[in-house]
């Protein structure tokens, strides 16, 4: 008797609807339907299931989750999902420093002169040295 492991070919297709994709701001609505997409698999698993096998199922949008011991160590997803999770840490990075802003701005303003008084230094001077090459 043969014994076949569960591979990608046994995995279930999971379509997303297009409305999902296109949401602004739908971080986690994409790493909701993510959850069901994903297929784990061991590492001995992944090897007989061979490179493209892997990569035609992260093409199709099926991210594969490999584990060693139990404890996922990788995953492989498409570039294209690369690309989005790329351009989400950039915009959460923004976001952060955004939050952080508004967090400590205290709404006091500092014009010019006193800050330039502050570190006592003049208009004169500043514009000496603007000006200097």
């Amino acid at each position: 008797m043969v014994h076949r492991s569960w591979t990608i070919a046994h995995a279930p297709r999971v379509d997303v609807p297009q409305a999902i994709e296109h949401v602004d701001g739908s971080i986690l609505c994409r790493n909701l339907w993510k959850i069901d997409a994903m297929i784990p698999m061991t590492i001995s698993a992944a090897s007989r299931t061979g490179i493209s096998g892997l990569v035609s199922s992260a093409e199709a949008g099926q991210d594969v989750v490999l584990s060693r011991h139990g404890r996922v160590v990788a995953e492989i997803v498409s570039a294209e999902e690369i690309a989005r999770l790329r351009r989400d840490r950039e915009l959460l990075k923004d976001a952060a420093i955004v939050m952080a802003r508004f967090a400590t701005d205290s709404g006091v303003r500092t014009d010019l002169d006193s800050a330039l008084e502050a570190f006592g230094l003049s208009r004169n001077e500043l514009e000496s040295e603007a000006g200097s090459p």
